[in-house]
């Protein structure tokens, strides 16, 4: 058995991938919370925009203010409307961001479970190795020992 683990190279290539796929659901998720809290920011401004006119309204408004009023709310809802598919897009890919660095996660550590048992045969076999070395050399010096004795 080599010292060298023979899969070093797909082990260096699962983790690189599995770095980019880490990297590539931080973007992901960090494009989610955008669309979230740009959704946030919309409906707060529909609500403040509709309190507002509510306000208004009950001071008395022309029919033209209340057209204008009606307008301005269908592209907001609109806007909402838009903003809400935007962020279910989003979380989408983010699902598939996360199932892909899950799916790298794995391999990695499959990779790495086989690294480290080759390491522990390295080891094992070092030991071994080293054991037989001892036993050698006690055995010549059992041997020296009984020579000189004689």
């Amino acid at each position: 058995m080599r010292d060298q683990f023979p899969l070093e190279s797909l082990l260096r290539l699962a983790q690189n991938r599995t770095d980019a796929a880490a990297r590539q659901l931080g973007g992901l998720l960090a494009s989610e919370r955008a669309c979230q809290e740009q959704l946030t920011r919309i409906e707060g401004f529909r609500t403040e925009y509709r309190d507002h006119f509510q306000t208004r309204a009950t001071q008395g408004l022309k029919a033209v203010e209340w057209d204008i009023h009606a307008r301005f709310m269908q592209r907001i809802d609109a806007a909402i409307v838009a903003q809400k598919q935007a962020l279910d897009t989003s979380q989408h890919r983010s699902a598939e961001g996360r199932r892909a660095w899950v799916a790298q996660q794995q391999q990695l550590q499959r990779y790495d479970v086989l690294a480290q048992r080759h390491r522990a045969g390295v080891q094992q076999q070092m030991v071994r190795r080293e054991q037989k070395q001892s036993d050698e050399h006690a055995a010549r010096r059992a041997g020296a020992d009984r020579s000189a004795a004689a």
